[in-house]
């Protein structure tokens, strides 16, 4: 990214921008029969949701300070199995919509 701003411009690079790769889930859960926004997000428990294709609710992690952040070395190296993150967040987006109905089965990716 720095180099794409900065070179051949004659301006001077100041700029150190790093990144690294941060496993996540997100979880998939039958859609409950209630009025929903695009996308809502609570930051009180940590969780957006949104509709999803296929009568889903998408639900996924705002990050907070409580969850464990699982960082990659190799991230071509990543397991794809759920950890209890999934569980986390349908458990909490279902304290803010008591519809939702929690599978026994994980869906997400």
């Amino acid at each position: 990214i720095n180099k794409l701003a900065f070179q051949n411009n004659n301006i001077e690079n100041d700029m150190n921008v790093t990144t690294r790769p941060m496993r996540t889930e997100v979880a998939y859960v039958p859609a409950p029969d209630v009025k929903m926004l695009p996308l809502s997000s609570d930051f009180d428990v940590g969780v957006y949701f949104r509709p999803e294709v296929g009568g889903k609710l998408l639900i996924g992690t705002q990050e907070p300070e409580c969850d464990t952040h699982e960082y990659l070395e190799d991230p071509d190296k990543c397991s794809y199995a759920f950890t209890d993150l999934w569980t986390n967040l349908v458990y909490r987006a279902a304290l803010r919509i008591p519809q939702i109905q929690i599978p026994n089965t994980a869906q997400g990716i």
